[in-house]
């Protein structure tokens, strides 16, 4: 059978349909690369979908000849990694018939980094949380001596898990190294492999030597981009871009609205010097310190002693950070204890002080002719003022008296003081109400927005911002929020706005696609 091809990066004389290795069919093309075509094919004893990477029959003889050897690597280096944040190598090998050289791989359905890019910045804590996952992966190629050597958005493929959230799966290994093997290096001096946008500097040179943290620079590379809309260094062409890696510094991340704290671990991974940078395992715990520890989603290839805390630029014993935490634990009790009593003390010192007599209140009259009598007691706020007429003095004793003059007259009978009464408290005198409490104001949204892909106008985002912070558990549920959607939900009120709940950790877009359709209509 023979097939015309008119697409140059469809693999010559593997026409669609081909039984590759014997096992795998052809059904279509995926993506096209320098070196290689992938396609979904069947494996026909499994009835299962794969991935499928071809080296491509289409280039000169040299250039295959270049590539043949790497891409084989691809697939027995590949192979030896197991992780939810690597794709998964299930076979290689080179088909008799054809001489078709393969790589077959897990089939993922999701979308790459670049393209998720194209859509504009990545807020600061999904990109911190994306940045972890691919350091994860990162960590685990590196343990088994593997440099990945071309990390960027376009082998970044973010795949959504059970519960809508979005993790990251580095592919394409075509550039892989093994550390064990240094004498069997593939490049030749001078030969530039990876992409000149996200090269370490070791890279540019062409010297060799590329260690891992090559694919930590180039991994910071890839955060910058996240949280500016842009690479750090580029240029009108690649050996300029090259060159600023080796000398340019990049740009601050401030002005991009970038944590100083995010800004500083993004910086470590762009230091010229390997050296300076932090390796996969040390990036890992920088990132989730940062994010106070919180999940990355799916599952993790390792359990780490002393979770929460961060020892900056070091990966310590675990012996080490036991005594570290210990120490912390121990210091903050006694600060507790001593303020405590200290606390203590000044209530005792308080209560022992001797306490002078209250002085008599004297309040003369400033004004000739106005009353100043003192009043029994200060009123309260909601009683009226009484006025008490003040105590006559004491007599003074019986053989002290002298006889009154001739010429005063006696004064008249006073009358027995009447019971004062109370008056009537006036307009004036009546405290004034106090004002019932406001109620709060209805959620509002001043424009619209997009979450996780879901497009809200203004009025739809206020109705599904005040859903989100007032339905109850069965009405979440009802809505089509399932499970653990639910109780993040519950867990996160109040949400200040919809973008906030929207980059809430496992809230994704199957959540927010349920709670567009719950609040459509008014």
């Amino acid at each position: 059978m023979s097939t015309e091809f008119t697409n140059p990066s469809f693999p010559r004389d593997v026409p669609l349909g081909t039984l590759l290795g014997g096992r795998y069919r052809l059904v279509e093309v995926l993506a096209s690369g320098g070196a290689g075509t992938v396609f979904r094919a069947v494996q026909d004893n499994l009835g299962r979908d794969v991935a499928l990477k071809v080296l491509r029959n289409d280039i000169d003889a040299a250039s295959r000849a270049e590539f043949e050897s790497r891409f084989l690597r691809e697939g027995a280096l590949a192979g030896r990694l197991s992780s939810p944040y690597v794709v998964t190598v299930h076979d290689f090998g080179t088909d008799l018939t054809t001489g078709t050289r393969y790589v077959v791989m897990e089939l993922l359905h999701g979308v790459s980094l670049s393209e998720r890019l194209r859509e504009g910045t990545i807020p600061p804590a999904q990109a911190a949380r994306l940045g972890e996952g691919i350091a994860r992966g990162l960590r685990h190629a590196h343990g088994q001596g593997i440099i990945h050597r071309d990390i960027k958005p376009g082998n970044i493929l973010l795949v959504a898990d059970d519960d809508a959230v979005e993790i990251p799966k580095i592919v394409d290994f075509g550039l892989v190294k093994d550390l064990d093997v240094m004498e069997a290096e593939l490049t030749t001096t001078g030969m530039y492999l990876g992409t000149p946008t996200y090269m370490a500097p070791e890279q540019a040179r062409g010297q060799g030597g590329v260690t891992g943290r090559a694919d930590v620079y180039s991994l910071g590379c890839v955060m910058y981009r996240m949280l500016a809309g842009r690479a750090p260094f580029r240029a009108d062409s690649a050996i300029a871009t090259a060159l600023m890696h080796l000398q340019a510094k990049p740009d601050p991340l401030k002005p991009y609205g970038v944590d100083p704290q995010l800004e500083a671990i993004v910086m470590r991974c762009l230091a010229k010097d390997p050296v300076d940078r932090p390796n996969a395992d040390e990036l890992v715990e920088l990132l989730r310190a940062y994010r106070g520890g919180a999940p990355v989603g799916g599952g993790d290839e390792h359990s780490t002693f002393n979770r929460g805390l961060h020892l900056p630029g070091l990966q310590r014993p675990w012996w080490q950070r036991a005594a570290v935490r210990s120490a912390l634990y121990a210091g903050t009790v006694v600060l507790l204890l001593g303020a405590v009593m200290l606390a203590c003390g000044a209530s005792l010192l308080l209560l022992m002080w001797p306490q002078a007599p209250a002085p008599s209140v004297h309040r003369p009259s400033l004004v000739e002719g106005i009353d100043v009598t003192p009043f029994v007691d200060e009123p309260s706020a909601d009683e009226p003022r009484r006025h008490v007429a003040p105590e006559p003095p004491e007599p003074a004793t019986p053989s002290a008296a002298p006889p009154a003059p001739a010429h005063v007259a006696a004064p008249p009978p006073v009358a027995p003081p009447e019971a004062p009464v109370a008056p009537t408290p006036s307009a004036e005198a009546a405290p004034p109400p106090i004002p019932a409490p406001a109620a709060a104001p209805p959620a509002t949204v001043a424009a619209a927005v997009r979450v996780d892909g879901v497009a809200f106008d203004a009025a739809h985002a206020a109705r599904a911002l005040t859903f989100v912070n007032t339905a109850s558990e069965e009405q979440l549920r009802a809505a089509g929020v399932y499970g653990r959607g639910v109780s993040v939900v519950l867990g996160g009120r109040p949400f200040a706005s919809l973008s906030a709940f929207g980059d809430t950790p496992y809230v994704g877009a199957k959540t927010v696609e349920a709670v567009h359709a719950a609040t459509a209509a008014p």
